[in-house]
């Protein structure tokens, strides 16, 4: 039966209001960096992009971006499966490389464990080896650290935590940060393969700790959309069409009595990445068909509009977001 409380992502440990609070100071002093480089080394961005560009000089930058997998981690120390996070981890870096319009070239990665366990090393060894190929690069070096007085995973030997760090190039004058997107473009949308990295915490707590299901159990049945709003233009978004999200979003909103706003505002919800393309027939069947030849599955989902609010209307939901909040509309 399902918990008698309506959760939420807050509730369940994600507190994405007081990150952001707490990382005022540290944000403010990394700026200050800014300024010890000129020329070769500039940075080109401002913080909060996806990832940021410097300035290698003749118009090329390094694009660059560091992430992890989140408590992930601790799914697949339930699981004892370790060969498919080093995929997550890859695709969480050169995803934002992509969005500032580089090219990934390669990641480093650093590994933090409990204990030596050749296993659990070979195997993410294994999903990092597999990243690599699908994204087209390599990964030239790394480091790992064994903080057992630090790192404590589901076993006693299990855990550690996983950081990559990617770099990629772009010319200068063609750096991607939504600065160009104007009224009436159209937005088109990536299927996702699932919950991806976003709100596993919520997840976790519902269908582990609040359902007491085994992670193994087959069941038939964060940022999500506001990553919109780190575009340059001020420019809303209108939502016409929503694909049908997959089953385990359901399973996670009936079993955590979740509202729709708290979903949407949490998860992918089934789009894992958005496309602006100008409202030209050629230009989006050309991103449609690219996609497809690539096994992707592409919808158009609507379009932008003129709001210096920068709201996200998801019509077919009946939903209204501004800042970090959707309500019904």
């Amino acid at each position: 039966m399902a918990h008698a409380k309506r959760v939420t992502y807050r509730e369940a440990g994600g507190n994405t209001a007081r990150v952001t609070s707490a990382l005022t100071d540290l944000t403010s002093l990394l700026r200050k960096t800014f300024t010890y480089r000129k020329g070769i080394g500039r940075v080109m961005l401002p913080l909060g992009y996806f990832a940021n560009v410097i300035s290698l000089g003749e118009n090329l930058g390094l694009a660059i971006s560091t992430d992890g997998v989140g408590t992930k981690i601790l799914v697949s120390q339930m699981l004892g499966k370790f060969d498919t996070i080093g995929i997550d981890c890859i695709a969480m870096n050169v995803n934002d490389l992509i969005c500032v319009g580089a090219e990934p070239l390669a990641l480093v990665d650093y590994v933090a464990v409990q204990v030596p366990n050749r296993r659990l090393l070979r195997e993410m060894g294994k999903g990092l080896q597999e990243g690599a190929r699908q994204a087209r690069i390599t990964i030239p070096g790394g480091e790992i650290a064994q903080l057992g007085e630090i790192i404590r995973g589901v076993h006693e030997d299990d855990g550690f935590d996983l950081v990559g760090t990617s770099v990629g190039t772009v010319s200068l004058d063609r750096i991607i940060i939504g600065q160009d997107i104007k009224p009436r473009d159209v937005i088109l949308g990536l299927r996702s393969s699932g919950i991806h990295s976003n709100g596993v915490t919520l997840a976790r707590d519902v269908l582990f700790r609040r359902q007491r299901l085994r992670p193994n159990q087959h069941i038939i049945t964060g940022d999500g959309l506001f990553n919109l709003n780190r575009v340059a233009a001020r420019v809303g978004f209108a939502i016409d069409f929503w694909p049908e999200p997959h089953p385990i979003f359901g399973v996670i909103q009936k079993m955590g009595r979740i509202s729709t706003e708290e979903m949407f505002r949490v998860f992918n919800m089934g789009i894992g990445f958005c496309m602006i393309v100008p409202d030209d027939p050629a230009q989006i069947d050309q991103a449609m068909t690219i996609a497809k030849e690539h096994g992707g599955e592409c919808y158009r989902l609507g379009h932008t509009i003129r709001d210096a609010e920068r709201k996200i209307f998801v019509k077919p939901y009946g939903l209204v977001g501004k800042g970090d909040v959707f309500r019904p509309n």
